[in-house]
């Protein structure tokens, strides 16, 4: 069955699932429901509490919409018993059409607040619908509640999936495999999911978890057959072996202006004695923020020149680049390595001559983002690829770089290093091709960052106490999430308008502005000025999350911090607190908070252990949102939720061995129903 068969699914509404990911039937129903409503109740406006989610009915007496500034609807609508005030602050305009004095409107989420004396109760974005003839069945029953597409509501979707209750799913796993892992067959766990039968919700909750954990286990099994087939692929043909050079090792760690920490030296011994046993290196190095990961870059790269081979550290920005080309250039430089900068920003005369120096020098190190291995870069003695920030590459980008080398007939040894804090089994089934080093250790000379929440409407004393801060030589970033004004997230603070406001709050004080939308040459030279201490404050988007290092920079300021995920936030609070002064990260939020981001807040107040913080933002968020929706590499869970499946590894693992060994024909078809890109990988 074609998804464009299915009744009411029109070229709209076609165009809107397919832009939500949604490209096939399976892909429809592997879209589950988050919640399931208990349509059979229907409670009383008083009888209902703060704190309570509950479905809840009445007549419309009152809508009304803001014309300007922060949009926000506002609909009141009362029973028999009490009123109800709903409030939106993302909508379409055809949902505020739908909303009109007399209609009854249903609505179903948690009860925020409560004025008992009046009877009155709030709600903010709840599901909600307008109850006619048309739809009045829908009081009937156990319905599932679904997350929106691009969107298309609940109610909706649910239409869509009710025509499909006989579809069925190619089963993947054999029989034999499922009755020894006690596993359901995977459309009996469609079926459970999606047409509850008629019992309690407790019940329904409790079926609906054993057929997710079916369907889950599928799913990251999916990944850690993708991630098997991506290694297999980048360790084709011999691998060098490097002799390891203690000596210049020595003087490297003796040349320094600090002592490396035990966790650095664990890691670069880790890597050394793989590299001595004639062992294929494809390692990731997880480290928190300013725990010196680049250190450890330095010391392969130096092994693989004193080797006579060449190296690459790639990294996800031009500013993080650059860093890293001076860093490297003055580390480097007492062992005669060459070290080449590639940037998409060289003038034409200057690309040519690094590919040049490139050709000539078989012993360099390239440093550069991923114009590193684009079609016109040629390595003809590549042996080492260093990928910096990870999350922000996909296994292809990884892959493509490998290319690079395979003229030699040897693949080049692997090293990929975050700053992102991975949970143990995310990074398994992200990194299931790649051995694990963590750093677990920062400086002994690092101060704690003191983190304070504030509401928004502290900002006009804020913005005082940051002219005081700049009067004593101090230097601060202001962080915006967004680069303008979005139609969606119209509550979210503009990056210009907040660079305004700052400027002419503080006419006498020096400030900057960055974002992702200017060209890399000027968002160079305003980081230049902030590093050289000739801007006192950067406003910026999250742009600066990665690769920028400013001692004198102190006070880190986060507007919408409400909207950020908990490593994002780490990371942005890890740019300050590198020299020696005291530091703080003030959270700025925008009232009402949720529960969840109220729960991501004190989180952020309590504790700067990225592990604590990652394990954290893997059951508040799902591992999609820890690296970023946008971002190539993006890991997207359909079902699987890590923090509560992590008893299924051994169980995937196990399964897999089975399907590569005696069902070959399996593998394909089942990273194929749950990877997006798998075309890219199966097929490479």
């Amino acid at each position: 069955m074609e998804l464009e068969t299915l009744k009411g699914l029109g070229k709209s509404l076609s165009a809107k699932l397919e832009k939500g990911g949604i490209h096939s039937v399976e892909a429809l129903l592997l879209h589950l429901p988050k919640s399931y409503e208990d349509r059979r109740v229907i409670s009383k406006i008083a009888s209902v509490q703060a704190g309570q989610k509950a479905l809840i009915e009445g007549v419309i007496q009152g809508v009304n919409v803001t014309p300007f500034g922060k949009k926000h609807l506002s609909c009141f609508f009362a029973d028999d018993t009490g009123g109800c005030q709903m409030h939106l602050f993302r909508f379409y305009p055809n949902q505020v059409s739908l909303l009109k004095n007399g209609a009854k409107i249903r609505c179903y989420g948690e009860i925020i607040k409560q004025n008992t004396s009046a009877n009155i109760i709030e709600l903010i974005h709840p599901e909600w619908q307008i109850i006619n003839q048309q739809n009045a069945s829908l009081k009937k029953g156990i319905t599932p509640v679904y997350p929106s597409i691009d969107g298309i509501s609940s109610h909706v979707i649910y239409k869509f999936i009710t025509q499909l209750k006989d579809y069925l799913f190619s089963e993947y796993i054999p029989d034999t495999v499922l009755k020894h892992f006690n596993l359901i067959s995977i459309n009996h766990a469609i079926q459970t999911i999606h047409f509850p039968p008629n019992k309690t919700l407790n019940e329904i909750f409790d079926l609906s978890h054993k057929a997710r954990y079916r369907l889950a286990l599928e799913e990251i099994l999916a990944h850690h057959l993708n991630a098997k087939i991506a290694r297999d692929k980048m360790t084709v043909g011999d691998y060098v072996p490097f002799e390891i050079n203690l000596k210049e090792h020595k003087e490297f760690l003796a040349g320094l202006s600090f002592t490396p920490t035990k966790a650095q030296m664990r890691v670069i011994d880790e890597i050394f004695t793989d590299f001595s046993a004639k062992k294929p290196i494809s390692r990731l190095i997880q480290g928190d923020v300013g725990s010196g990961k680049t250190l450890i870059a330095a010391a392969c790269l130096i092994q693989a020149s004193l080797n006579n081979f060449q190296s690459i550290i790639m990294a996800p920005t031009e500013i993080l680049a650059e860093q890293h080309y001076h860093n490297l250039k003055n580390w480097l430089e007492a062992f005669d390595i060459p070290v080449i900068f590639v940037a998409q920003k060289l003038t034409k005369k200057a690309r040519e001559t690094a590919l040049d120096e490139i050709q000539q020098n078989p012993n360099c190190v390239v440093v550069g983002t991923h114009a590193v291995f684009q079609e016109s870069m040629h390595y003809p003695n590549l042996a080492l690829v260093i990928i910096d920030e990870q999350h922000r590459f996909g296994v292809e980008q990884r892959l493509a770089l490998i290319e690079k080398a395979k003229s030699k007939d040897y693949s080049p040894h692997q090293i990929v290093m975050t700053a992102t804090p991975i949970p143990r089994t995310l990074a398994m089934t992200v990194y299931g091709d790649l051995d694990l080093s963590v750093i677990d250790e920062l400086p002994p000379n690092r101060k704690p960052i003191k983190t304070s929440v504030l509401s928004e409407n502290k900002k006009a004393t804020l913005i005082q106490k940051l002219e005081a801060h700049v009067e004593k030589g101090g230097q601060a970033y202001w962080v915006c999430p967004l680069i303008e004004s979005s139609e969606v997230l119209t509550r979210l603070q503009d990056v210009s308008s907040l660079y305004e406001r700052v400027k002419n709050a503080l006419p006498n004080v020096r400030i900057g502005l960055i974002h992702g939308a200017m060209k890399a040459t000027e968002k160079a030279l305003v980081m230049a000025d902030f590093k050289a201490h000739k801007l006192d404050v950067l406003v910026a988007t999250t742009v600066i999350e990665v690769g920028v290092d400013v001692p004198n920079a102190n006070i880190m300021i986060i507007d919408n911090a409400e909207r950020l995920g908990l490593s994002q936030l780490h990371q942005l609070r890890g740019r300050v607190g590198r020299g020696h002064k005291e530091s703080n990260c003030i959270l700025l939020y925008q009232a009402p908070l949720s529960v969840t981001a109220r729960k991501r807040l004190e989180l952020m107040r309590q504790t700067q252990d990225g592990f604590v913080i990652a394990e954290e933002d893997l059951k508040l968020r799902g591992p999609g949102d820890i690296f970023g929706k946008n971002q190539t590499g993006d890991i997207h869970f359909k079902v699987a939720d890590l923090s509560m499946h992590q008893s299924l590894f051994n169980d995937v693992t196990e399964i897999a061995s089975v399907l590569v060994k005696d069902h070959p024909e399996s593998v394909g078809a089942i990273i194929e129903r749950w990877l997006k890109n798998a075309d890219q990988y199966i097929k490479a």
